[in-house]
């Protein structure tokens, strides 16, 4: 097949027709149809927020990648651009993959990775440009690759060569590459003085994990962060719960790679970050992993994926912390308030919850969420070892391969209480739900597909007392 813009929207709008919307969220942000991953180009261009992301406009099934495209004003209300780039070149004749965007005066400029099979039949991933003088139709540049796998340092594997993040760097610019070495995952940086010619400059990290993948890097509070998606990072007690964690890390050039989960939920992968008009940092990741299956793929809904809500990011006491965008709270509605030590309760499908609990002389918590017959998502807290965990073994439609059950269909992580309390916010939006530590230190997102209404909620102790205080807010994603 012959690939183009035209071609790959024409499909969209074909596609779109025969969607099964029963599972899709009414305010996270996806596409018409089709499979997403990892957003891309997140960035501030023309009085917009502009978000890309990887994009099969031609099935629910990861292929050949293009790239899709949403505009937002707000960080809340995202309009589908379409596609913007499609693998039309030699250079990307296998796919456009993940990359990052900057506005430079009046132009916005694409940097992603082309792929392309070689006569050795072998794949190779380079580094390319693209330009756009309106922020919507995009040309690419005569000089792709703009760094090609000659530029990469001794070691480096040609087909691990990937997901470039832009930034500005003194006079010029530097890009932050994911790369494979002797030891490992590596970043690299390369810097450029035009966005066209490129030099090495040296590795940022070295050897984390088997390849990295996706990289943000920011200042943020006096502190460089680097954000890193690593595939097969060794388990450290509940450090890392999955086997593709993302971490941060402050301050690498001093402190080294003092890696800190970002998300420990089953689905969170690939984030990127854009600084907000009024200086906020904002980050919006893949809500999904690569370790699970997703039921509308297998049961022909005919889409794949979302995104999660856009969150807010600090330092505070030394560690990256995060919490939902503020303006999400402009989407509450029909406010109802909880108190006691148990409670049932009603829910829509879209809908945030602040929980608080004392727990007093109880050592098991417990949040039944989307309940309906037989099923639930549950939200626990076990007060002796101070450990959240997220469980979705009864919450529906199996997360394995093709319908089967999970290996591990629960997710932990450290939670000490606060104050003596425990408080969290959590965000449901039809399948999906993430779980926020009221004070920014933990989130939990996860997947989730019932089979019954998945209306109602209970909160209990199975052992002792403890005061429950419980709102509950629909979220109405008007326009």
């Amino acid at each position: 097949m012959k690939f183009t813009i035209q071609r790959a929207n024409q499909s969209v709008s074909e596609l779109a027709k025969s969607v099964v919307d029963t599972y899709r969220p009414s305010y996270h942000i996806l596409p018409p149809c089709g499979w997403i991953n990892d957003p891309n180009g997140f960035c501030f261009y023309q009085g917009e927020y502009h978000l890309f992301c990887q994009f099969n406009p031609y099935s629910a099934e990861w292929a050949t990648m293009h790239w899709g495209h949403w505009t937002s004003k707000d960080l809340l209300h995202w309009n589908w651009r379409g596609v913007a780039l499609a693998p039309d070149q030699p250079y990307d004749q296998s796919g456009c993959f993940s990359g990052h965007a900057i506005a430079d005066g009046d132009v916005l400029y694409l940097l992603y990775t082309g792929v392309k099979t070689g006569e050795d039949g072998l794949e190779y991933q380079q580094q390319c440009l693209a330009r756009s003088d309106d922020g919507f139709n995009f040309v690419k540049s005569e000089n792709n690759p703009v760094v090609p796998t000659a530029l990469q340092p001794e070691g480096s594997m040609a087909a691990d060569f990937r997901d470039p993040k832009v930034f500005r760097h003194g006079e010029g610019f530097r890009i932050m590459v994911a790369s494979k070495g002797p030891s490992g995952g590596d970043y690299l940086f390369y810097d450029s003085a035009d966005l066209e010619h490129w030099v090495f400059v040296k590795k940022h990290i070295e050897g984390l994990g088997t390849m990295l993948e996706c990289p943000d890097y920011f200042t943020l509070d006096g502190h460089t962060v680097t954000v890193a998606s690593v595939m097969n990072m060794p388990p450290d007690g509940l450090r890392y719960p999955n086997t593709q964690p993302v971490v941060s890390m402050l301050d690498v050039e001093t402190r080294g790679p003092v890696c800190v989960s970002i998300d420990y939920g089953f689905d969170f992968y690939a984030p990127q970050s854009v600084q907000t008009t009024d200086g906020r940092r904002v980050m919006i990741g893949w809500l999904r992993s690569w370790g699970d299956d997703f039921p509308p793929r297998y049961l022909g809904h005919g889409w794949n994926n979302m995104m999660t809500i856009p969150r807010e990011l600090r330092i505070e006491n030394g560690v990256l912390v995060q919490y939902p965008l503020r303006e999400l709270e402009s989407l509450r509605a029909n406010e109802r308030a909880f108190s006691g030590s148990s409670l049932t309760a009603k829910h829509s499908r879209a809908c945030e919850l602040r929980l608080t609990v004392d727990p007093h002389s109880a050592k098991h918590l417990c949040l039944h969420m989307a309940e309906s017959e037989g099923e639930a998502f549950k939200i626990e807290y076990d007060v002796e070892r101070q450990v959240l965990r997220t469980d979705r073994s009864i919450a529906g439609y199996p997360m394995g391969k093709n319908g089967t059950p999970e290996e591990k269909p629960y997710r932990e992580a450290i939670l000490p209480l606060k104050d003596g309390k425990l408080d969290l916010r959590i965000f449901l939006d039809t399948s999906s739900i993430e779980v926020f530590a009221a004070d920014g230190t933990v989130s939990m997102s996860a997947l989730f597909f019932p089979r019954g209404s998945a209306d109602r909620l209970s909160v209990s102790s199975d052992d002792g007392s403890a005061s429950f205080s419980l709102t509950i807010w629909d979220i109405i994603a008007k326009e």
